[in-house]
């Protein structure tokens, strides 16, 4: 593993946190590598954890146009028994088929 994935790796499992201010750098982060980070945080959608799904799909919102490979899994997620969960796919869908940012990270 390369150590652009290790740093990827690393901020998705930050999103776990409660403490907002590292969840919101970590968001920031992720986005901030754009295409690259896409994959990583198409699986993190797949967590079990409720706030790395979330910060998952806030950072793929962020990314925007970039991020079109998590299009299949941000319609998935609009399903989401989850009601803040489906919100915040639809938002990201939003930005990632019309290119404009989302930038509500939390």
């Amino acid at each position: 593993m390369n150590t652009v994935q290790t740093i990827i790796e690393r901020l998705i499992r930050a999103l776990a946190t409660d403490n907002e201010r590292v969840y919101t750098a970590a968001i920031e982060t992720l986005a901030d590598l754009g295409a690259t980070a896409v994959p990583a945080l198409i699986d993190a959608t797949h967590s079990s954890d409720r706030r790395i799904r979330l910060g998952a799909i806030a950072a793929i919102g962020i990314i925007g146009r970039e991020a079109q490979s998590a299009q299949r899994v941000l319609v998935r997620l609009q399903n989401d028994p989850d009601d803040e969960i489906a919100e915040a796919a639809t938002l990201a869908l939003a930005s990632v088929t019309a290119g404009t940012a989302h930038v509500d990270a939390a």
